[in-house]
């Protein structure tokens, strides 16, 4: 995957307009799949959380945490994921065993939270966790899909980039016109980054629900580090080291989902001992880091805390009866 472009998330760029074209046969294209794929009601219940455009919004955190708030009322949660870049072509439960080549990264840090289907075909992953007995099963991603009927559709984006310039690919980051998604939502998760912007406007029906990003380590870092991160919003991570009181000496950002080889994560870590800094990255990075380099890294942590979580965990519970 190549980096995210920075045009999409500036206003009337010469890139948007001339990539017009090419969005307007994206739409096209979009709504024709829509109206072909057939949508399928299994017994479970299932929540998904999805976003309106590519690139990192936080749904694998607010996954994780929806997860842990509903772990009390259902004991057999799946989490249904299309495993991305996964090597698997059938559907899979994820072993402890499963590396991030393998099954993808973000199915690696899922398993750490409990179980996790992968399958490029959602319809078969659903039915496998139905196999198994399950009595929750939340989508992380999938909400351009119809191949399942969701009982809770969440949208969720960062205040501090929205939906970036508000075109549809390739002229920006949009999957879908913002009014088509969010005419489908039962719900809205804002992740506030000390940045929001007001300039959205949502349906007054819609439920919002706002959530805060909290930073842990697996050990605690020097005040000074080298950051690096292979994420579609790495300034996101990087603005939380800062927040949370770090003084980032060096930064280094890869693309989305970037599989390191070892020769990548030899040069950054001499780098960190060369200047006596310590060498952090993410949860999702550092399960794609071959162990032998591991414990020279600390891990960050992107946890997420939602700021009316009662009222939030009510509407859940009522919309999954």
């Amino acid at each position: 995957m190549i980096k995210t472009p920075s045009f999409w998330f500036k206003k009337n760029h010469i890139l948007s307009t001339i990539l017009s074209p090419l969005a307007y046969i994206y739409y096209h294209g979009h709504l024709l799949k829509r109206c072909l794929e057939k949508e399928i009601r299994i017994k479970t219940p299932t929540i998904c959380i999805g976003n309106l455009s590519v690139g990192g919004s936080g749904k694998t955190s607010v996954t994780i945490a929806v997860r842990k708030l509903l772990s009390k009322n259902y004991k057999n949660i799946f989490v249904l994921s299309r495993g991305y870049k996964s090597l698997n072509r059938k559907p899979k439960i994820v072993s402890n065993h499963d590396t991030a080549k393998e099954v993808g990264d973000e199915a690696c840090v899922h398993k750490m939270y409990g179980k996790i289907c992968i399958a490029r075909n959602r319809k078969e992953g659903a039915l496998l966790c139905e196999k198994l007995m399950s009595d929750l099963i939340i989508l992380d991603d999938g909400f351009q899909s119809k191949n399942i009927k969701k009982d809770i559709s969440i949208v969720v984006f960062e205040s501090d980039r929205m939906f970036g310039n508000e075109k549809l690919l390739p002229a920006g980051p949009l999957r879908e016109k913002i009014g088509d998604g969010l005419d489908r939502a039962d719900a809205v998760i804002c992740i506030d980054n000390e940045n929001r912007n007001s300039s959205l406007k949502l349906p007054n029906s819609l439920p919002v629900f706002f959530a805060k990003k909290r930073i842990s380590f697996n050990k605690k870092p020097k005040r000074k580090i080298f950051a690096f991160c292979g994420l579609g919003n790495p300034e996101s991570f990087f603005n939380s080291l800062e927040n949370f009181g770090l003084i980032i000496k060096k930064k280094k950002w890869f693309p989305d989902h970037h599989h390191f080889d070892n020769s990548e994560i030899e040069k950054l870590v001499k780098i960190a001992e060369n200047e006596k800094i310590d060498l952090v990255t993410t949860l999702k990075d550092f399960v794609k880091i071959e162990k032998k380099y591991q414990d020279r890294i600390i891990v960050a942590n992107l946890n997420i805390d939602f700021k009316n979580k009662d009222q939030f965990l009510k509407f859940l519970n009522n919309n999954l009866k």
